[in-house]
């Protein structure tokens, strides 16, 4: 049921993307759309937590395909942002709908991470390293960039890194050195 339920705020975000970028003038149903597909995607990671995990190639290939769409979209952020400049030297509100779409897509991407089964493979290890990578790296390019719009797109592409480093850490399988495990009764209390 959990992952089922990240496909309902995954095409919400987009319905809302679409129209914010499409229509000159988005009415208020666009950004109602927009903040109730982030409420939507949350409780859909409540409901993964809440389901039982289980092998299921439909939530892995949906997973992969929101974290590279998150990613796709990152980059399209960026290359809007520093694209068009306006006279006071950025353009925030051409990447904001990009970056909004960023987070809701990797958060989906985490919701279906937390429903599938775990399990150890090289290739999430590599993407949960780069998604660190590029969630540090773009994090700390915001903090040195202050308190402007262009520090604010950075820590927007810097989250949704996060997320997706969340996303590739919910499918992996867990070490008994990584976790924390509830105490085995008469196991080392005395």
């Amino acid at each position: 049921m959990g992952r089922f339920l990240a496909f309902v705020p995954v095409i919400t975000s987009l319905v809302a993307f679409i129209s914010e970028v499409t229509l000159n003038t988005p009415g208020w149903w666009v950004y109602a759309l927009d903040r109730a597909s982030y409420f939507l995607v949350v409780l859909a990671v409540v409901a993964a937590l809440l389901s039982e995990r289980r092998a299921d190639v439909i939530a892995l290939g949906a997973q992969l395909l929101a974290a590279a769409t998150a990613f796709a979209f990152m980059a399209v952020a960026l290359v809007k942002f520093y694209e068009a400049i306006p006279a006071f030297g950025v353009n925030f509100t051409t990447a904001h709908p990009w970056t909004n779409e960023a987070q809701v897509l990797a958060l989906a991407a985490l919701a279906f991470g937390l429903a599938r089964a775990r399990r150890r493979h090289i290739a999430a290890i590599g993407g949960l390293v780069a998604a660190i990578v590029v969630a540090f790296g773009c994090a700390i390019y915001a903090i040195t960039l202050q308190g402007t719009y262009t520090a604010e797109t950075w820590w927007s592409i810097a989250i949704a890194g996060a997320l997706l480093a969340a996303a590739a850490a919910a499918g992996l399988e867990r070490d008994g050195v990584v976790t924390l495990s509830a105490p085995v009764a008469g196991a080392g209390v005395e």
